[in-house]
């Protein structure tokens, strides 16, 4: 595989990147090993992936970083989820959780930044001019990514400044814990699909991502606290009734299965 000098997304400095995974490989390994259902899909793409998005991104020093907090979260905290714990609560590191969501979070939304800027410079000049001219020109247009959140989330992860990642609204729903979902005929899907997606629940929006048996959510914009229930929190709490559900978190189940339902064309 050739070697790629470029600029790193999150030191911002030019030398050897790494190919990076924007869902960390281990738990696209997992979803390829399980049993229940081997499908990924991306926002955008138009069939179901076999590996997760990579590319050419961060240094290995940054890479390193970012690796700690995966280790430390699929050893402590995901493994225990998945492969099923006998108590009714999970203590874990918030601090751990939360450098994991937003480093995603970060990775996705500053990919889909890139992705469209190219799209941009491959436009004729004439419609990249009346872009410019509008008040909303560098913005992710078709999302509402605001570059000015990007990078600020670029400068929190890089210096590990928790203090100001937990004041942020992120939320850990542990899809295979909510026992009144596996009667769902999409259930499958909706516990073992991983994926990544943007998405708004009433005046918030959030970077959406789905992990075999877990949703994670960032929320990048909006002040409505809409999912408190599964507010990260040094306890992962699993004794939840299914008179306790909102509709806000029926919203995010749905959206969770309607990528890769649509990829399948199938009904289930």
């Amino acid at each position: 595989m050739s070697k790629t000098i470029g600029m790193c997304r999150l030191c911002k400095k030019n030398t050897l990147l790494c190919v990076s995974h924007i869902i960390p490989k281990s738990y696209t390994k997992y979803a390829k090993r399980s049993k229940q259902c081997s499908q990924m899909y991306m926002t955008g793409q138009d069939n179901v992936v076999q590996d997760g998005l990579k590319l050419p991104f961060l240094c290995n020093d940054c890479e390193q970083l970012f690796c700690k907090y995966e280790v430390n979260f699929k050893k402590t905290i995901y493994d225990k989820l998945v492969e099923g714990t006998d108590n009714d609560v999970l203590l874990c590191d918030e601090n751990i959780i939360r450098f994991l969501i937003l480093s995603i979070a970060w990775r996705y939304m500053q990919y889909r930044l890139e992705e469209y800027e190219d799209k941009l410079m491959k436009m004729p000049e004439g419609v990249l001019d009346i872009l410019k001219s509008m008040p909303y020109y560098g913005l992710k247009i078709q999302d509402m990514i605001d570059n000015q959140i990007v990078e600020k989330w670029r400068i929190w992860l890089l210096s590990e400044s928790h203090k100001d990642i937990e004041k942020m609204q992120m939320h850990v729903i542990p899809i295979d814990k909510i026992e009144c979902l596996k009667n769902l005929k999409k259930y499958e899907i909706l516990s073992w699909s991983m994926g990544l997606d943007l998405f708004k629940i009433k005046n918030s929006d959030y970077v959406n991502l789905k992990l075999p048996g877990l949703i994670l959510l960032c929320q990048y914009k909006g002040e409505a606290n809409i999912l408190d229930m599964f507010k990260v929190s040094n306890v992962i709490n699993f004794t939840i009734n299914e008179r306790d559900l909102t509709n806000e978190f029926w919203d995010v189940a749905i959206k969770n299965t309607e990528p890769l339902n649509k990829v399948l064309n199938r009904n289930v």
